[in-house]
C-alpha cells in the first residue's frame, strides 16, 4: 500500500469520532463543517445524514470508477448521484457508516474524497474536450493530471487560509473557468510554440473578482512551479484570521494588482531555484484538417480525429438516476475505447465515438436530459439538502422547465441559466449570461422567496466579466419571466448576449417590471 493511502486510512477513526460528536450535538454545525470538509464530507440540512464528494481530476473518470460509485450508491439505497459544477460526483443522504465505508473502499481503489472540500487544493478542473477539440493549441490533460497528482500527494499536510482552485483550459473559451480561479492556465501557441497564458487571483461568491492576467508566456513544463509559487504566496500573504477575507483574491486587494503580480513572479523564480518540478511533457503542434459529416445534432460534436464524435449529456440539474446510470454502464461494457469526461455544467461527454455508437447513445439518452441550452441549465443542490442553502434551486429549475413544457415551447432561444440557492455561487450565477442567486426578502411585510437576477456574465478569455445584479424577482414569477424573455428574443430575432452587448438599456427596461 502506498504512503498516501496509509495516511488517509489512518485518518478515518478521527473522522468517525468528530462525526459522532456532531450527530450527538456535541460539536456545532460550523465547527464540524470546518473539520469534515477536508474529507469531502458535509452534513445535510437535517444534520442527521451526510454528503460525500469524490474528487475526479479534470473530470476524467474511468468506467471502473463510475461502476464503483454506482455500486456504492446502490448499496446504500440512493436514487441517484449528483454531478457538480467542478467535475466532481456527490452522494447525498448517507449514514455515517456508509460514509466511512465508501471513503475506505474508494481509497483502496485510488478514488479519493480528501481535499474535495475545506481549506485545501480542490479538484483540478479541465476543459472536458481537451485532446479532441478542433483548433486547440494543445492537449492540456497531461498537465491537469500532473497538477492533481502533485497536490494530492501531500493533501493531508496543507494548512491554507482557504480553498485553492486550479484550472486548465485548452482554448480561450475557458470552459474550465480558468479566467476566474485562484490560478488558471489557458493553452496558447505562437509560431508553433506552445505556452500557457496564466491567470491568477480570481474567484466567485462574496466579493467576486475575475482573475488577473500574469504577463508571462509560461512554458508548459513549468506548470508545477507556478502552482508552487501561488501556494507559497497564499501561505505568506493569505488571511488566517478572517475566514471571510481569506481567498487569494483578497491578497490582490491587500497588495494591489501590480505588487500581487510582482510577488507571484518572485515566488515563481524562487520555486524554480529551490526544487525540481519540471514536467517531461512537450506538446506537439497539430494541423487540424476539417472533415465533413451528415450527423448533425446539438449534443454531438465533431472531434479533430477524423470520423470520431463526442456526445454531451446533462441530466436535469445534474441529478443522474441510478436507473439511467446502470444502462450507460452496461452499454460501456461493449465500448472499450470510449472515454467519459465530466463537465463544469453538471453533465458529461462521452468521447471517441464512431457514428453508429453516437447514434445509439443519442437514442439511449433521448428525452432524459437537456436538449436545449435552457434545459442544460445549471443548479446547485440547494435546500433541502445543503445546510448553507437559502432556497430550493433545484425546484426552481424544475419549475422553469415545467412551465416551458406546459407552453409547448421547445425553441432553443434562451442561453443556459445558472442558479444558486444562496449568494455563495456554487451554481456560478455570477458568470452566466443569466444567473439567479437565492435570498429571502420582505415584500409588503411578507418574507418572500426571491432570486437576485444577474445578467451579462462571461468567463470567455476574450471578454471576461462578472454578471450585473439588476434586482430581485420573486421565485414564482421567474418561469413566466424567462418565457416572456424567450418570446421577446424571438420577436427581435436576436440572441440574449447580443441584446446585452448592443442595447443594454432596452434589455433592462424589459426586465424592470419583474423586479421587486
Amino acid at each position: 500500500m502506498n504512503k498516501l493511502n496509509e495516511i488517509l486510512l489512518e485518518e478515518l477513526p478521527d473522522l468517525k469520532k468528530h462525526s459522532e460528536a456532531f450527530l450527538n450535538k456535541e460539536l456545532s454545525k460550523l465547527n464540524f463543517k470546518r473539520y469534515s470538509g477536508a474529507f469531502g464530507v458535509y452534513a445535510t440540512r437535517s444534520q442527521k445524514s451526510f454528503i460525500l464528494r469524490f474528487r475526479l481530476p479534470g473530470g476524467v473518470i474511468s468506467k471502473e470508477e463510475l461502476q464503483f460509485i454506482y455500486d456504492m450508491a446502490l448499496k446504500y439505497n440512493l436514487g441517484g448521484i449528483h454531478l457538480t459544477t467542478r467535475q466532481c460526483i456527490q452522494l447525498h443522504n448517507l449514514s455515517l457508516d456508509a460514509i466511512l465505508d465508501i471513503i475506505e473502499q474508494g481509497i483502496l481503489k485510488g478514488l479519493y474524497t480528501r481535499g474535495s472540500g475545506g481549506n485545501y487544493p480542490r479538484n483540478v478542473s479541465m476543459s472536458p474536450l481537451t485532446g479532441v477539440t478542433p483548433g486547440e493549441a494543445f492537449d492540456v490533460l497531461p498537465f491537469a493530471i500532473a497538477a492533481n497528482v502533485y497536490l494530492l500527494k501531500s493533501i493531508y499536510a496543507y494548512h491554507l487560509p482557504r480553498k485553492f482552485k486550479v484550472a486548465f483550459s485548452n482554448t480561450p473559451t475557458a470552459d474550465a473557468h480558468s479566467t476566474i480561479q485562484d490560478l488558471g492556465f489557458i493553452a496558447m501557441s505562437y509560431d508553433h510554440n506552445p505556452f500557457f497564458k496564466v491567470y491568477a487571483g480570481g474567484g466567485l461568491g462574496k466579493d467576486p473578482e475575475p482573475s488577473l492576467v500574469i504577463p508571462i508566456s509560461l512554458p508548459p513544463s513549468d506548470v508545477l512551479y507556478a502552482i508552487e509559487a501561488m501556494l507559497n504566496l497564499f501561505i505568506k500573504e493569505g488571511n488566517y484570521e478572517d475566514h471571510n477575507k481569506a481567498r487569494v483574491r483578497y491578497i490582490v486587494n491587500k497588495l494591489g494588482k501590480a505588487q500581487f503580480i510582482a510577488s507571484f513572479l518572485d515566488e515563481l523564480e524562487i520555486a524554480k531555484q529551490s526544487k525540481e518540478l519540471s514536467l517531461p511533457f512537450t506538446p506537439s503542434f497539430e494541423v487540424y484538417e476539417d472533415w465533413s459529416t451528415t450527423l448533425i445534432h446539438p449534443r454531438i460534436f465533431k472531434q479533430k480525429q477524423i470520423n470520431l464524435y463526442s456526445m454531451y449529456f446533462q441530466p436535469l440539474g445534474g441529478q443522474l438516476t441510478l436507473k439511467l446510470l446502470k444502462q450507460l454502464l452496461q452499454y460501456l461494457d461493449y465500448l472499450p475505447k470510449v472515454r467519459l469526461r465530466l463537465t463544469m455544467t453538471e453533465g458529461f461527454y462521452m468521447i471517441n465515438l464512431d457514428e453508429a455508437t453516437a447514434l445509439k447513445l443519442l437514442e439511449l439518452t433521448d428525452g432524459l436530459g437537456g436538449e436545449t441550452k435552457l434545459t442544460q441549465s445549471v443548479s446547485c443542490i440547494g435546500v433541502p439538502t445543503c445546510q448553507m442553502g437559502i432556497l430550493n434551486s433545484q425546484e426552481l429549475l424544475d419549475n422553469i422547465i415545467s412551465y416551458f413544457n406546459h407552453k409547448k415551447y421547445k425553441k432553443d432561444i434562451l442561453p443556459r441559466v445558472y442558479i444558486s440557492g444562496c449568494p455563495n455561487s456554487c451554481g456560478v450565477h455570477q458568470i452566466g449570461s443569466i444567473g439567479f442567486a437565492g435570498k429571502k426578502k420582505r415584500i409588503e411585510n411578507v418574507i418572500t422567496d426571491c432570486y437576485t437576477l444577474y445578467i451579462g456574465g462571461s468567463f470567455h478569455a476574450d471578454h471576461v466579466r462578472l454578471g450585473i445584479p439588476l434586482g430581485d424577482i420573486p421565485s414564482p414569477l421567474i418561469p413566466e419571466f424567462l418565457y416572456k424573455l424567450a418570446l421577446q428574443l424571438e420577436s427581435l430575432n436576436i440572441n440574449f448576449d447580443t441584446w446585452f452587448e448592443t442595447d443594454q438599456d432596452s434589455l433592462t427596461a424589459f426586465i424592470q417590471p419583474y423586479l421587486v
